[in-house]
C-alpha cells in the first residue's frame, strides 16, 4: 500500500523553488509502484485525490520542460525578480520551463448549458488544455471573459454569448482596460510582473497596451499557431513546436504506425448532432470535425461526446468517427469527475477482446492500456485491456480510432497499409431524378407539419411561443433576431426583451432607443449582434409606426401575394430575402396567415438549405437567383414548401463537412455528392 506522506515530506525538506523528482524516486518515497494511471496528465493534476501530498508542502505539480521519466514540483510563492523582468517570450521552441507571474486564459464559445464555476463552464479542447497548463504551472491564474473582463476561476457564471471579436473597437479598448484594472486590483500591483496570456488575438491586443501602461511584461507563447499547433503545444510540453508539421501524434510514444498522419483542417467545435445507430439514436452534447492525410488519403473525422446508460449508470460515452464510420467508442470509467477520462475495449481484427497477457497488435503499441474491468467496477464490466484517454484528447482519439481500422483490416489489407474506406458511401452516387428528391423533401416537410394551425413550436419555453404566436410584433421581431444564433435563442428574444422592457409596444421603442439598447445589452445578452441588433429592432418600430399604424398586422392581414408579402418583409432592417422567404411559409404554414398565390414564395437563401441543394444535386452552384429558380422550376405550385424540409434536413443531418447521411431522410434518392457543397459559407 502506498504511502504519499514520503513525498510530502521530501518536498517540505527541500528549499528549492521546483524540483524534478524521477518516478523512480518518487516510487521509493511512496513505498510502492506507481498505479498504472499515473502516466496520464490527469494523476498528476493540482485537483486529482493524490495532490494533497505535494500541496501540503507547498508545492504544485507541473509537466511544463519536465523530461520524460520525471515529474516537477514548484512552491507556490511569488516568483524571484529575475523571472518577472523577463522579456516576452515569441513562442516555445525556446523550450523555457519558466512561466509568467500570472497566467491568463481565453474563454471559448462552448460552454455548459446551465450555470457553472468558470473553470468549468468553457467545453472545448483548447480551454481544457489552456486550464490544465494554467493548473500546472503552480502560478494565480485567471480566465478572459468577453463578457466579464477578469474572472476568477471558482466564480459562478451563467452561460453566455458574447464574443470580443465582435465587438466595435471602442468596447474592445474599453474591456482590455477593464481587465487589467481589475487584474491590478486583485494582485495590487503588476508592476514588473510576466503576464503570461493563452488567448485569441482579440483578447490579447486589447489588453497589450493597458498592461504595458501598468509595468507589467506580456507574454504569448502560443501567438501566430494555428489551432492545431496550439493543441500539440500543449499536448507536448517542452518540445519545439515552432517549425514543427501539424502532425497528429496517434501515439504518446513507442511504435507510431501512424506517423504520416497530418491534420489539414480543424478541429473545429460542430454543434449538438443526433447519430442514428441500427438500433436507435444517440445525441451528442458537443464534438469537433477535422480532416486528416495518412498516406495520401484523406479522411473525414468527427470526435462527439454525450452521455448513455451503461454499466448500470448513466455515463459519459464518445464516439470518434471516420469517414462516417463509428471507429472507436469510449465510457467513463469509475473515476471519471477527477479524471475526466475515458476508456476504449481493445479489440482484435476479428472484433473480439484483447485479454491481458495476449499479444498486442503493432498499431496500438504505445497507447496507455488498462484493465477495463479494474477502470469499471459494475455488472457487465468486460474482462479485457482497454485504452485510456483524455475525453478532450482529439489527436490521440483520432490516432486510435484509425489504429483500430488498420487492426480490423489487417488480414485483409496486410500490416503496415493504411485500411480502405468503411463500407459507407464515400464519393457520389448515380443522381435520383430531381422530382424524387423534391418529393422526399415535400414528404418530410409534411410528415414535420403541425398537426394544428397554431400549435408549431418555435422554441422550448412555453410563454415565448405564446407570445409569438398572439402577439404580431413579436413575431416580426423573432425573425430579425433569427440570424447568427440558434433559431431556439432568437425565438425567445422577443419574450425576454418585453420582460426587460416592460411592454413591447412600436412606439414607446421608437421614443426610448436607448432603452432597447440597454435591454438587448442586459446580461445576458439578448443577441451576440449587441451593437446592430437595438438598431434594426428600433427600425422596425419606425416603419410600424409610420406605415402600418403601429400595427404588425397590418403587414400581412390584407390578403397579399406571397410575393408582395415577401417585399415587404424584405423592408425591414435584419431581414432580407432569407428570412423573408421563411416568413412567409411560417406565416400561412404554421399561423393560418391568408396569402394568395403561393406559386410565388421562395426558398429562404439559408447554409443548410443551400448544402441541400448542392449535395442533392437539385442546384448546380451556390448562387442565389440559381436556387430560387431552382426551386421554382422543382415545385412551380409553391417554391417556398421545399424550404423548411430543406432546412430541418441540413440542420439535423446534412451538416457541413460531416453529414450524417446513413440516417438521413434522403438517403435513397441523395447522390451524396459531398464535397460540392465545400465551400458554402454564411449565416
Amino acid at each position: 500500500m502506498a504511502d504519499w506522506s514520503g513525498l510530502t515530506q521530501r518536498l517540505e525538506s527541500s528549499d528549492a523553488g521546483r524540483l524534478e523528482l524521477p518516478l523512480a524516486e518518487i516510487e521509493q518515497l511512496i513505498g510502492d509502484r506507481l498505479p498504472p494511471s499515473s502516466q496520464y496528465p490527469a494523476f498528476w493534476s493540482n485537483s486529482s485525490t493524490y495532490a494533497k501530498a505535494w500541496k501540503l508542502a507547498g508545492y504544485e505539480s507541473t509537466r511544463r520542460g519536465v523530461p520524460k521519466g520525471y515529474m516537477g514540483f514548484v512552491r507556490m510563492r511569488t516568483p524571484t525578480a529575475a523571472s518577472a523582468t523577463a522579456g516576452p517570450t515569441p513562442g516555445p521552441a525556446q523550450n523555457d520551463p519558466a512561466t509568467g507571474d500570472v497566467v491568463l486564459i481565453g474563454c471559448v464559445k462552448t460552454k455548459a448549458p446551465e450555470a457553472s464555476p468558470a473553470r468549468d463552464l468553457y467545453r472545448s479542447p483548447l480551454f481544457q488544455r489552456r486550464r490544465r497548463y494554467a493548473e500546472s504551472t503552480g502560478r494565480p491564474w485567471y480566465i478572459l471573459s468577453a463578457e466579464h473582463g477578469l474572472l476568477d476561476p471558482d466564480s459562478l457564471i451563467e452561460p453566455y454569448d458574447v464574443y470580443l471579436a465582435d465587438q466595435s473597437a471602442d468596447y474592445r479598448q474599453a474591456w482590455g482596460g477593464w481587465v487589467v484594472a481589475k487584474l491590478t486590483q486583485v494582485r495590487e500591483s503588476i508592476d514588473g510582473l510576466v503576464i503570461e496570456v493563452h488567448a485569441g488575438a482579440a483578447y490579447v491586443d486589447a489588453i497589450d497596451e493597458p498592461l504595458r501602461r501598468h509595468g507589467a511584461v506580456l507574454r504569448t507563447p502560443l501567438a501566430g499557431l494555428g489551432m492545431g499547433e496550439q493543441l500539440s503545444w500543449y499536448d507536448r510540453p517542452g518540445e519545439e513546436t515552432g517549425q514543427q508539421e501539424r502532425s497528429i501524434p496517434p501515439v504518446p510514444s513507442g511504435e507510431q504506425p501512424l506517423e504520416d498522419l497530418v491534420i489539414l483542417d480543424g478541429p473545429h467545435e460542430t454543434e449538438p448532432f443526433t447519430f442514428r445507430w441500427p438500433t436507435g439514436t444517440e445525441d451528442f452534447d458537443c464534438g469537433w470535425d477535422l480532416t486528416v492525410d495518412v498516406a495520401g488519403r484523406r479522411h473525414r473525422v468527427r470526435h462527439g461526446l454525450g452521455m448513455r446508460q451503461v454499466y448500470g449508470s448513466r455515463r459519459r460515452h464518445s464516439v470518434t468517427f471516420v469517414d462516417d464510420w463509428a471507429a472507436a467508442e469510449g465510457v467513463a470509467p469509475d473515476d471519471y469527475e477527477t479524471s475526466r477520462c475515458l476508456i476504449s475495449p481493445l479489440k482484435d481484427h476479428a472484433g473480439r477482446l484483447i485479454r491481458p497477457g495476449e499479444q498486442v497488435p503493432s498499431s496500438y503499441v504505445g497507447f496507455p492500456l488498462v484493465s477495463h474491468a479494474e477502470q469499471i467496477v459494475a455488472p457487465y464490466s468486460r474482462n479485457g485491456l482497454a485504452v485510456r484517454l483524455h475525453e478532450d484528447d482529439i489527436t490521440s482519439w483520432v490516432g486510435y480510432a484509425l489504429a483500430r481500422l488498420a487492426v480490423r483490416r489487417a488480414g485483409v489489407t496486410g500490416p503496415g497499409q493504411v485500411p480502405p474506406a468503411p463500407p459507407r458511401p464515400t464519393g457520389p452516387r448515380a443522381p435520383a431524378p430531381p422530382s424524387a428528391v423534391v418529393r422526399a423533401l415535400l414528404d418530410y416537410g409534411q410528415a414535420q407539419a403541425p398537426a394544428v394551425v397554431g400549435q408549431v413550436t418555435f422554441t422550448p419555453h412555453p410563454e415565448a411561443n405564446a407570445l409569438i404566436m398572439g402577439n404580431p410584433f413579436a413575431f416580426l421581431l423573432a425573425v430579425i433576431f433569427d440570424q447568427g444564433i440558434p433559431a431556439e435563442r432568437a425565438w425567445r428574444a422577443p419574450y425576454d426583451l418585453m420582460r426587460r422592457l416592460g411592454h413591447l409596444d412600436p412606439a414607446c421603442m421608437l421614443a426610448d432607443p436607448e432603452g432597447v439598447r440597454a435591454a438587448v445589452a442586459q446580461p445576458p445578452v439578448l443577441h451576440r449582434f449587441r451593437e446592430r441588433m437595438p438598431d434594426w429592432l428600433v427600425a422596425a418600430a419606425r416603419i410600424l409606426v409610420h406605415e402600418y399604424g403601429g400595427e404588425a398586422a397590418r403587414i400581412w392581414n390584407d390578403h397579399p401575394t406571397a410575393r408582395q408579402l415577401q417585399q415587404r418583409l424584405d423592408r425591414f432592417p435584419g431581414i432580407g430575402q432569407k428570412k423573408a422567404a421563411m416568413a412567409v411559409e411560417i406565416l400561412d404554414r404554421d399561423l393560418g396567415v391568408s396569402i394568395r398565390e403561393l406559386e410565388g414564395s421562395d426558398i429562404a437563401y439559408d447554409v443548410h438549405v443551400r448544402r441541400v441543394f448542392l449535395r442533392t444535386g437539385l442546384a448546380e452552384y451556390d448562387d442565389l437567383d440559381h436556387m430560387v429558380d431552382v426551386a421554382r422550376r422543382a415545385y412551380p405550385e409553391r417554391p417556398g414548401a421545399i424550404d423548411m424540409p430543406a432546412w430541418l434536413i441540413g440542420r439535423q443531418w446534412c451538416h457541413a463537412g460531416f453529414p450524417d447521411c446513413p440516417a438521413c431522410v434522403l438517403r435513397d434518392v441523395c447522390p451524396q455528392d459531398i464535397d460540392r457543397a465545400n465551400a458554402v459559407r454564411g449565416a
